[in-house]
């Protein structure tokens, strides 16, 4: 793997874990070895194969659109293993190009590399499964006429959000069993057409691995719901939580209208007052106390207040006019990015200044990055504990919460099928 990918992947993984309260990872074993072709869903354009690429421990190539490549670019998607991909939406006097990228694909899988490739081809913030092109198929069976390819897999996988655009939110990765193409292509009756029939085996596969919602009414009402069950001590995971509250509502059927009429009021001022709070999607507020892990990290979360605070008021001040959703959370996450390494940089030359000594600017470029680290993982814990602690329970705001909590799950209850 070379050593500009490495960095760049240590980096960002890292990044992620802050700006994600939980990423979980569920379902079949990552496919760590051989030719293969990893097929996902794509509802977030940046996050997607970011967070792919940085579960699996193997180098991981990825189909880009074309227009995003220029001379400016170029350099860095090479290094970020970014092959480019041309769309007929984008230009379609350009489609013969992707031959060559077909061919690059081959050349990869026959080094026993691994590609991403997005099927739907477009990247929208919304919970549906858009009709799949045949990009995929195509070029898997490309690669079959490569005798070093014939152990191609394909492994499809699924990204469920719990939003697309707030910090310390969720995300769920399901994995989907790798299957031969080899051996899906032997087991189809010869009046089959390879290509369409793989398609619709990818097609199959994601929609077992993601929550649709065609309904985007509902789809709202659907997101509600799941953040207040989220607020609740469960052993589910966001994705789990979202399919059933879907599979719920849709079987109210025509009764849904008015239940919606009833509850959606009271959640959204629910979800009003989680918001005020500065809790986000998945936060428990069970009741906690102070105990001695958080007397123990009071100082970590005193020293990295002291330590973020500049940096966190100059990603604020670029992004806080920040209003289309689609791109939100992608420009907070590069900028937030970009802006913490640098702090985190300047503290360790600061150090070496100081000292004269690089081992101590290396120490104090990874322990300011660690201490942040750990406030942010455990702030919301932190908060509920200080607000149980310190506040008597007549008075707490928390105490309403929790009171409004246990009324709307106590309504929801009694709509529940199963």
């Amino acid at each position: 793997m070379d050593l500009v990918y490495r960095i760049i992947r240590f980096l960002v993984r890292f990044a992620l874990k802050q700006y994600f309260k939980t990423i979980d990872i569920r379902g079949s074993a990552r496919c760590e070895e051989g030719p293969l072709l990893i097929v996902s869903n794509h509802p977030n354009y940046l996050f997607d194969p970011i967070l792919i690429a940085t579960t699996y421990n193997r180098p991981i190539w990825f189909m880009a659109k074309s227009v995003i490549f220029n001379a400016a670019t170029r350099p860095l998607l090479k290094a970020l293993h970014a092959i480019p991909i041309y769309r007929k939406m984008d230009n379609p006097d350009l489609m013969h190009k992707n031959k060559e990228t077909f061919d690059h694909a081959t050349q990869c899988f026959e080094k026993g590399g691994a590609i991403l490739i997005f099927p739907e081809g477009l990247s929208i913030n919304q919970r549906t499964f858009e009709p799949i092109k045949s990009g995929a198929a195509r070029m898997a069976l490309q690669a079959l006429d490569s005798e070093a390819c014939k152990g191609l897999l394909i492994q499809p996988l699924g990204l469920t959000y719990s939003t697309f655009h707030r910090v310390r939110s969720s995300v769920t990765i399901s994995f989907g069993s790798p299957f031969s193409v080899k051996e899906y292509l032997s087991s189809l009756s010869k009046d089959k057409n390879p290509v369409q029939s793989l398609t619709d085996e990818i097609h199959k596969k994601l929609s077992d691995l993601t929550v649709e919602i065609r309904e985007q009414e509902h789809a709202r009402l659907v997101e509600k719901i799941t953040t207040v069950y989220s607020s609740l001590n469960t052993h589910t995971n966001y994705q789990q939580r979202l399919a059933t509250v879907r599979d719920n509502l849709e079987a109210l059927g025509e009764r849904l209208p008015a239940v919606q009429q009833e509850l959606e009021p009271e959640i959204d001022s629910y979800i009003g007052l989680l918001n005020s709070f500065g809790f986000g999607t998945g936060t428990i507020i069970s009741n906690q106390r102070l105990g001695f892990l958080h007397v123990l990290f009071l100082p970590f979360h005193l020293i990295a207040w002291l330590i973020k605070l500049l940096p966190y008021l100059i990603v604020r001040a670029l992004t806080w006019n920040l209003k289309n959703d689609f791109k939100r959370g992608s420009i907070l996450f590069t900028t937030s990015l970009f802006t913490f390494l640098i702090w985190y940089m300047f503290i360790g030359f600061l150090t070496l200044f100081l000292t004269g000594s690089l081992f101590y600017g290396i120490l104090a470029f990874f322990i300011s990055a660690f201490i942040v680290s750990l406030h942010y993982r455990y702030l919301d814990e932190a908060h509920i504990a200080f607000f149980d602690t310190l506040l008597p329970q007549r008075i707490s705001p928390l105490t309403l919460l929790r009171k409004r909590q246990k009324e709307l799950i106590e309504k929801l209850e009694a709509f529940r099928k199963f």
